[in-house]
């Protein structure tokens, strides 16, 4: 049946078809196994690294709680809080300090952190502001090393005596004041119903959400550090609050991708509390579609979760003071699978591009197949036709097709013989009646030709014999005779040229020869002229040279007078350094003078100083000592007089040294000058060396002027006597020419004259 559907359609488009649906079918099948497949491993993988994080962070958190025990446990059980709690109670009691310590230390526009900082004012202090910075600094540092979010220290009264943070309640009582899980806590430590520490979960906290506390009694203390009767109710609370925002900033400090993934504390409602991801800390969780694990976690999807959507989960289990509380690790869903979507996509084109491909093969084998037998087909209606054209299949191919290419070939060929043979025998025939009639026509027209050639070729030659070289034959003749009019009329031309050339050049020698004589003769009286302009030029140059050649020694004494001024100027620039290096030496000497009137100056100073000491001392001896004051006295004008004769000195050599050093620069512009006027003098040597090269050159050029001048006088004197033979020769030439015309005249050329003028004219 499907023989006979595919039977109405041609074979191409069948082969093609099923080629086409046998790879959708292979693609569809391999799509859809692989993109389940990649689906559930996906889901597997993801639910495997959810459990891990659920399990690390259920794990951390309760490891946090254990170490908050701890520290709270120790902190009640030492000396510290005993011992600050009395004066900090003492501050809180005084209500006018209380109102001053909670204006001092709540600063109403800082942050938790900003207040938390602050241990009290430098100056001007109160009993509990003193007592505070001596505390503070320790507690601060509970505070930061365990993430706190708060630290309270509360006395027997109730009083809330201590915070880190300073937030509202700072400073407030509990027994007035209502804080939710930190008043039920105090209240169960102070009735005693509490042993040891006390817990109480995340619960609903008005002054920062939902909060987890940790709260232990100070057990009250003798003179001696111990608490001897058991009975007695504790002296304080220390409690400890961790908010739901602290678990939220160490949930999101795992590094997770914050738009796909998520860690949550829940309560055992699925109430959540904390949340690494800000869209989902509100709102309940349903674990009811979760299935247990390989481990306590359990896995699955969550619907609709607040803030996230539909994702993959793992919850893990904590517990706070018997209370059951889930660490939950989700994982969008949307996001989880689109990889597997894209991948989906990708199988899909990828299907696309392989359908594409297996139909472009189909369509390519299917065109393979039927193409021969559709060639072969049109060709055989050919055949039918008549048309005997070479055939568009290859009938050698070793194919069935190639066989039934090779029978219709045979056809073909037969019918192609068959064809040749009557072209052949037709062709023959006309052939032969056609040689026949040109055989005819030939003969007469050579006849034809032969007598008409003969005829105006004898008409010719009887025109030149009569000489007339003008003549030309412009009929042509039969093409087999052709040839002999082309060869008589250049030879004609070529006669008729070579006649009118000798004429001419006959009539220029004439022409020419006596030009020659006029000139020869002009150029003999021309010589003798020349001979004589010449002879006097060589007595001329003569002196010329001798001239030269007293500048040239003349020039050589200027060269030695300029080297010995060069000479002296150059010693005049040395004797100048010498006088400059003198200046230097006493500008030295002045300058050392300078520093000996100086260290007199000292030695006047100091010995000043010792004369007026001296007239102290003196002084104070009274009568005994007046003559030491007079000798001081003297010793002190001295000094003054050693004074002021170095000043005078120190100012002498100052204006020496000034004038030495005007001397030094009229030195020093003098050496400049006479170097460059040495320099000068050297140029003026190098360009008198310079002109007494230059003019011996010279003068030994003139004397070689002269010399050719002589020879110019000889050759002068030959050229005047080859001029008067050019003249006889000129002379005789004319005569040869003019016998040249007579023979010419007998040939008429006028005729080939007018033609070659026509031809240069063009």
């Amino acid at each position: 049946m499907i023989a006979n559907f595919l039977g109405r359609f041609s074979l191409r488009l069948s082969l093609s078809a099923l080629f086409a649906l046998l790879a959708l079918m292979a693609c569809a099948v391999v799509g859809t196994a692989g993109y389940f497949q990649a689906s559930g491993e996906m889901r597997h993988s993801i639910s495997r690294e959810l459990r891990l994080i659920a399990d690390n962070q259920a794990r951390a958190v309760s490891e946090y709680e254990e170490r908050l025990q701890d520290a709270v446990q120790n902190m009640s059980g030492g000396a510290m809080v005993p011992n600050s709690l009395q004066e900090l109670s003492i501050g809180f009691n005084v209500a006018r300090m209380r109102e001053e310590n909670i204006e001092t230390f709540r600063n109403a526009g800082a942050t938790p952190e900003e207040r938390a900082q602050f241990a009290g004012r430098s100056k001007n202090v109160s009993i509990y502001e003193w007592k505070h910075s001596e505390v503070h600094n320790s507690l601060l540092s509970y505070w930061k090393d365990l993430g706190l979010s708060d630290l309270y220290l509360i006395d027997d009264k109730g009083n809330i005596v201590y915070t880190v943070t300073k937030s509202e309640e700072f400073m407030q009582n509990l027994e007035t004041s209502e804080y939710g899980p930190l008043n039920r806590m105090y209240d169960s430590i102070m009735a005693g119903e509490a042993e040891g520490l006390e817990s109480n979960g995340f619960e609903p906290y008005p002054v920062d959400g939902p909060s987890l506390f940790l709260a232990h009694g100070v057990e009250q203390q003798s003179m001696f550090g111990v608490n001897e009767d058991e009975t007695l109710p504790p002296m304080a609370v220390v409690a400890f609050r961790v908010s739901a925002d602290k678990v939220s900033d160490m949930f999101a400090k795992q590094g997770l991708d914050s738009t796909s993934r998520a860690i949550l504390l829940t309560d055992e409602n699925g109430k959540v509390f904390a949340s690494s991801d800000d869209r989902a800390r509100t709102g309940e969780l349903d674990f009811s579609g979760l299935e247990a694990g390989p481990t306590a976690t359990r896995n699955g999807v969550i619907e609709d979760t607040e803030g996230l959507g539909t994702s993959l989960a793992a919850v893990a289990d904590i517990s706070f003071d018997g209370k059951t509380f889930h660490v939950v690790s989700l994982y969008d869903q949307a996001v989880a699978m689109a990889g597997v979507r894209a991948m989906a996509w990708t199988m899909a084109g990828l299907s696309f591009l392989a359908l594409v491909g297996v139909c472009l093969a189909g369509m390519l084998l299917s065109g393979i197949i039927a193409r021969p037998i559709n060639v072969l087909t049109d060709d055989m209606r050919r055949l039918a036709d008549g048309n005997l054209e070479h055939a568009s299949y290859d009938y050698k191919l070793r194919n069935e097709i190639g066989s039934m290419a090779s029978a219709v070939e045979v056809f073909r060929e037969q019918a192609i013989q068959k064809r040749r043979i009557e072209g052949e025998t037709e062709e023959m025939r006309s052939q032969s009646e056609k040689e026949r009639a040109e055989r005819e026509n030939l003969t007469l027209r050579d006849s034809q030709a032969r007598h008409h050639a003969l005829q105006t070729l004898g008409t010719a030659l009887n025109s030149l014999a009569a000489g007339n070289v003008s003549h030309r034959i412009s009929q042509p003749f039969a093409e087999e005779f052709d040839q002999l009019r082309v060869d008589y009329n250049d030879a004609a031309h070529k006669l008729a040229d070579a006649l009118y050339q000798a004429a001419r050049n006959a009539d220029s020698i004439c022409l020419s020869s006596a030009e020659v004589s006029n000139a020869a003769s002009d150029l003999a009286k021309r010589t003798e002229r020349q001979a004589a302009s010449i002879e006097h030029s060589s007595e001329t140059l003569t002196e010329i040279a001798s001239n030269a050649s007293d500048v040239a020694s003349r020039t050589d004494q200027v060269q030695t007078i300029v080297e010995n001024a060069r000479k002296e100027a150059a010693q005049s620039a040395d004797i100048v350094d010498r006088a400059m290096n003198a200046m230097r030496e006493i500008e030295d000497s002045s300058d050392e003078i300078t520093q000996i009137v100086s260290v007199i100056n000292e030695i006047a100073f100091q010995t000043n100083l010792l004369a007026l000491n001296a007239g102290v001392e003196a002084a104070r001896a009274g009568e005994a000592g007046k003559g030491f004051g007079v000798v001081a006295q003297e010793v002190r004008e001295l000094a003054q007089r050693c004074g002021n004769a170095a000043g005078e000195i120190r100012g002498l050599i100052t204006r020496s040294v000034e004038k030495v050093k005007s001397g030094s620069v009229l030195v020093g512009e003098t050496g400049d000058t006479l170097s460059r006027i040495v320099q000068e003098v050297a140029d003026i040597s190098e360009h008198v060396t310079a002109i007494t090269s230059s003019m011996r050159t010279q003068s030994d050029g003139l004397s070689q002027v002269s010399s050719n001048m002589q020879m110019m006088d000889q050759e002068t004197q030959k050229n005047a006597a080859i001029a008067e033979q050019s003249t006889a020769g000129s002379q005789v030439l004319a005569n040869a020419a003019a016998a040249l015309n007579e023979q010419l005249s007998q040939f008429d050329v006028s005729a080939a004259e007018q033609t070659r003028g026509v031809a240069d004219a063009a």
